[in-house]
C-alpha cells in the first residue's frame, strides 16, 4: 500500500525534519517531534490545506507516519518519537490496518511513539475519536493533544480523549513574559491536569519566556531556544 502511495509523487513529496522536546528542570531531551517539511508548497499548513481539499488527507498522513517511524527506526534513538495525526485520519475505516502494516514494516514499538493530535482541526465525532483513541492506548500507544488553546472545544477534548501529553500552542509562548491572562490560563491547565500528564509548550524561543513557562509549572517545552529542527 505504501508503496503505491510513494508513486504519488507530486502530492507526497516531501522530507522530515526531527525538532527535540525538552523536560526543562533537567536540559535533558524527553523525544523529538517529526516536522513534515513539503516539496511543492510554501509551508505544511497549505499542504494540508491541499490535501483536505482534494481528498488525500489520509494519504498524505499516514505516508508522513510511515516515512517518519522507518527513518526515526533507522536510527536507533531511544527517545520518544512524536507523529502528528489528524482527528479524521484516526476514524477512518482505513486506519486500522495502515496502523497495522506500519508497525509491522517499520518494527516501530508503539511504547515509544506518539500520537499527535491536532487540537486544531474541527471533531467531526468526538464520541468515535475517543473509541478510537482508547484503542491506540491500549495497544501501547501514548496520546498527545497538540494546539491546545487553538480549537474551540479544548476542556472537552482533554477531558473526553484523556491524552497523555498536553502541547500548549506557540501561540502561549508569544508575550508569556508580558500577557498575564496567558499566564493566568496555563497555569489554570497546569492545575487542573498537570498532575496526570505531561505539559508541553511550544514556540519557545528566548530564555525569559523558558523561565516564564517554568514559573507557571510547565514541564517540558519545544522551541528555537531549546533545539532547532534537523533532518538526520
Amino acid at each position: 500500500m505504501f508503496q503505491t502511495m510513494n508513486g504519488e509523487k507530486d502530492r507526497l513529496d516531501f522530507h522530515h525534519v526531527f525538532q527535540p522536546i525538552c523536560a526543562l528542570n533537567e536540559f535533558k531531551i524527553y523525544g523529538y517531534e517529526a516536522l513534515l517539511r513539503p516539496k511543492n508548497f510554501d509551508n505544511p499548513e497549505l499542504h494540508f490545506i491541499d490535501a483536505k481539499k482534494n481528498n488525500y488527507l489520509f494519504e498524505l498522513d499516514m505516508t508522513s507516519i510511515y516515512r517518519a517511524c522507518l527513518q526515526y527506526k533507522r536510527l536507533s534513538n531511544k527517545e520518544e518519537l512524536f507523529v502528528n495525526i489528524c482527528p479524521s485520519t484516526i476514524i477512518s475505516s482505513r486506519f486500522p490496518e495502515m496502523m497495522n502494516e506500519i508497525i509491522e514494516d517499520t518494527t516501530i514499538s508503539p511504547q515509544s511513539t506518539i500520537l499527535e493530535i491536532s487540537e486544531a482541526e474541527k471533531k467531526e465525532d468526538l464520541g468515535l475519536l475517543t473509541e478510537w483513541v482508547n484503542d491506540l492506548k491500549n495497544r501501547g500507544f501514548a496520546i498527545a493533544l497538540d494546539d491546545i488553546g487553538r480549537g474551540d472545544s479544548t476542556l472537552e477534548a482533554i477531558i473526553e480523549l484523556d491524552p497523555d501529553i498536553l502541547k500548549f500552542d506557540r501561540f502561549f509562548a508569544r508575550g508569556i513574559v508580558s500577557f498575564q491572562k496567558k499566564r493566568e490560563y496555563m497555569r489554570r491547565i497546569v492545575e487542573i491536569f498537570g498532575k496526570d500528564k505531561l505539559i508541553v509548550l511550544e514556540g519557545i524561543e528566548t530564555g525569559e519566556e523558558l523561565k516564564a513557562a517554568n514559573d507557571v509549572g510547565i514541564t517540558h517545552g519545544q522551541g528555537y531556544f531549546l533545539g532547532k529542527p534537523k533532518a538526520f
